[in-house]
């Protein structure tokens, strides 16, 4: 009995943000995801009673990682510069989409964190952006979708 092929094509993963088309990934990674916290945490009383309680932090940092070659590099060093000037930090959307596995991850809001210090080397390096997701959605594709 056979199994179906399965399929992943990076360049199926698009990323979007403040209009900008994010393209020209790093060699190894493009955009990664980690939670704000944990979903929850759970606590012993000294009685023994256990308590969980439901973290409502719906935040994600995400690190993208292009080429420091790329257009994409200058793109989003022009969107942090943008939003370094602004008063106050304004509506820059985020959005990725993975169109084989169904995965999505948007915000109305996003804020750079870090920016890539400068190397250079033998050859082109990788440059990664930190980005902040105070209210991200998500979509991942297990079975069903499932919106988190």
């Amino acid at each position: 009995m056979s199994t179906p092929l399965k399929t992943y094509d990076l360049a199926s993963v698009f990323l979007l943000i403040g209009g900008y088309q994010i393209g020209g990934f790093g060699e190894d990674g493009a955009v990664s995801f980690e939670y704000g916290k944990p979903v929850a945490s759970a606590k012993v009383g000294g009685d023994g009673q256990a308590v969980v309680s439901r973290n409502n932090d719906y935040s994600m940092t995400a690190t993208i990682t292009v080429m420091e070659s790329s257009k994409s590099y200058k793109d989003l060093f022009t969107l942090y510069s943008a939003q370094q000037e602004e008063e106050a930090f304004e509506r820059l959307e985020f959005r990725m989409e993975d169109e084989i596995n169904g995965d999505k991850v948007a915000d109305q809001y996003c804020a750079f964190l870090e920016l890539p210090a400068p190397n250079k080397a033998r050859s082109a390096s990788e440059r990664e952006f930190k980005v902040f997701l105070p209210n991200a959605r998500k979509t991942l594709k297990l079975g069903n979708n499932i919106t988190v």
